[in-house]
């Protein structure tokens, strides 16, 4: 069999292995590069050892402490790393289908090569089945048509064309950086990057087309970025970047975060139009609202486009997951009176979907999250049986993750918040989201590397400073939340920066009236809510926390589904059920005002009925003996 070489020393060094065949990938390790049907992909150094790691003893189980010793020096990693690696090398055997990698629990991984099929072989194959072909056609056209197979394929290939540059030096340097480090970022998350290679014949045609041009301005730089569908012959995005000259060397960085994001969530839908094509113009224009969706560019119009589209593909599951995602986005924004009707029509497009594409995990994610919050049990349950299904979907891991939060099992959300961002690590709200947990569980220097991620990713997107301030608050450290928010830039406008810096000056002085006088003087955000909610805590106010706990978690939970619905629409957007559950609040807990809270926002049946959560555990809270 064409193996490489079995090497001597655990440690791993891709210039001393020669290129190998794994079933029809060809494997080339110096290059950093796989190959197959006529295609190639970029594989990053790391990712690269790991698949060398495995197959030099495929069919056998690689323990993670060896995959450490062989690809990492046996450096100490975090499980987040390893996970991403195996992640991504599962995107490429399922792209390939040259071979599969299997999670031995509690031991490692095993890869199995999947045998090419000699021409002899194959032949005689093809005369056994062909009477049998023959004889099923009719029974098998009837259940396509009955059942159509629009499960979980490869996603979508992007070619990758070089960027131009005008306008000087610094211009053709930015382009140029941005043609490798896009790339990168782009094999990083997963996605199929085209680029073809002289002599290896007819290259395999793109899904879509990623071309983007550089110029310097007037002391700045501009970049102009655009997606072209070639599938369905349409302009799916184009963004305009501008920098001040002396950051340009972040662009190339912030446009493969943004090429990333929009690519991931796109490509995973255009898998669903592969194999059961519809209509090329209808389903080119969804694409096109989604993305201006995801990007928030146009929430609202979006909607009303996908619904209107929507309406005229009842059997493309790319349509009708659309408009059920978009509908759990838009609904905040929605006139109270336009909700339940919008409700309605994104739950039927959920359930549409999910009969059209069963094998495809994200179909789960639209109809938990299109019901009130206080449905936990049976949220976790529909996601985790997606995850099951799919675990490679791009929103599946990142919805387990909330619903943990969300019941205050944090320590297991860690595990899936790992997972949600190796499957899209440029994400804006994907990273502020870990920020807030890691930040939350106490995980400070973690906390810390993702915020700066998002801010030299995503310069303008202010709710990681939110998001951020929400961690802090989790762990009732009023103290490092005030500091922060008093470093912020003067353009982020999150949170009242004069109130929090006062509170926080009553709570150290221990002026608890002062805090109370403080955060019911007049209607207040969520966001200082929160702040005055912990710091209400702090001061030994527990009247003044529940005064404020009353209005940050009204009845969610109800009997009658119908009245559950109207609780869920009058306002959709709220503090995470989460909070509840955090350090800060502990105090909170071990009164008995806390458990009618508990019991109106589903919590205690949850609680009751499913799993319990972290403050139940080894440092169990007298509240516990309730559940």
């Amino acid at each position: 069999m064409d193996r490489p070489r079995l090497i001597a020393s655990p440690s791993i060094d891709l210039s001393e292995r020669s290129s190998f065949r794994l079933g029809k990938l060809h494997v080339e390790p110096l290059a950093r590069e796989v190959h197959f049907d006529h295609r190639s992909e970029r594989v990053e150094p790391l990712v690269m050892k790991v698949l060398v790691a495995l197959a030099e003893r495929r069919g056998e189980v690689v323990t993670r402490d060896e995959l450490i010793d062989a690809c990492w020096d046996g450096r100490i990693v975090g499980e987040d790393v390893v996970n991403r690696a195996i992640l991504l090398l599962r995107r490429i055997a399922k792209a390939s289908g040259a071979f599969t990698i299997e999670t031995v629990p509690k031991s490692g991984y095993r890869l199995t090569e999947v045998q090419r099929a000699s021409r002899f072989g194959r032949r005689l194959r093809w005369a056994a089945l062909t009477a049998l072909v023959a004889a099923a056609a009719a029974t098998a056209l009837l259940w396509l048509r009955q059942h159509p197979d629009q499960s979980h394929p490869p996603i979508a290939v992007v070619e990758l064309t070089p960027f131009a540059s005008a306008g000087g030096a610094l211009a053709s340097e930015t382009a140029q950086a941005s043609d490798s480090i896009v790339a990168d970022m782009l094999t990083n998350a997963g996605l199929p990057v085209l680029r073809p290679r002289r002599g290896l014949g007819q290259a395999q045609p793109s899904d879509l087309r990623l071309s983007g041009q550089v110029r310097s301005v007037s002391g700045r730089v501009e970049a102009y970025l655009q997606l072209d569908d070639l599938t369905h012959g349409t302009l799916l995005l184009s963004r305009r970047f501008s920098v001040p000259a002396e950051q340009a060397k972040n662009l190339p960085e912030q446009i493969g975060a943004f090429a990333a994001t929009s690519l991931a969530t796109t490509g995973a839908l255009m898998a669903l139009d592969r194999e059961r094509p519809g209509d090329r113009r209808l389903t080119g224009e969804v694409l096109r609202q989604w993305n201006m969706m995801i990007l928030f560019e146009d929430p609202v119009g979006a909607y009303q486009s996908v619904e209107r589209l929507a309406g005229q593909m009842p059997n493309s599951a790319v349509a009708q997951l659309s408009l059920a995602m978009i509908t759990n986005h838009v609904l905040p924004l929605l006139a109270p009176g336009d909700r339940m009707a919008a409700l309605t029509k994104g739950r039927a497009a959920a359930a549409r979907a999910r009969t059209l594409a069963p094998g495809y995990g994200d179909v789960a994610w639209p109809d938990c999250m299109l019901h009130s919050p206080a449905r936990l049990k049976e949220c976790e349950t529909s996601l985790r049986k997606a995850y099951a299904v799919d675990p490679d979907s791009p929103f599946i891991a990142a919805g387990i993750r909330n619903q943990l939060v969300s019941v205050g099992r944090f320590q297991e959300a860690l595990a899936y918040d790992r997972l949600a961002v190796a499957a899209m690590p440029y994400m804006a709200g994907r990273l502020a989201a870990s920020t807030m947990l890691l930040e939350g569980v106490g995980l400070r220097g973690r906390a810390d590397q993702q915020f700066k991620k998002v801010r030299r990713w995503w310069p303008n997107f202010d709710l990681a400073f939110a998001a951020r301030i929400e961690g802090m608050l989790d762990r009732g450290s009023i103290e490092d939340a005030a500091r922060f928010v008093a470093t912020m830039p003067t353009d982020v406008d999150v949170i009242d920066r004069n109130a929090v810096a006062a509170i926080a000056a009553d709570v150290s002085a221990q002026r608890p009236q002062q805090v109370r006088t403080r955060c019911s003087s007049q209607p207040i955000e969520d966001s200082l809510a929160y702040f005055c909610l912990v710091a209400l805590v702090r001061s030994g106010d527990p009247d003044g926390a529940f005064a404020i706990a009353d209005l940050l978690f009204p009845t969610l939970a109800a009997e009658d589904p119908k009245v559950e619905d109207r609780l869920f629409l009058a306002q959709p957007l709220r503090v995470g059920l989460g909070v509840l559950s955090t350090p800060a609040l502990a105090p909170l807990r071990a009164d008995p005002r806390f458990i009618p809270i508990a019991e109106r926002v589903g919590l205690m049946r949850y609680w009751r009925d499913t799993h319990l959560p972290d403050f139940c555990g080894e440092k169990r809270e007298s509240v516990c003996s309730k559940f």
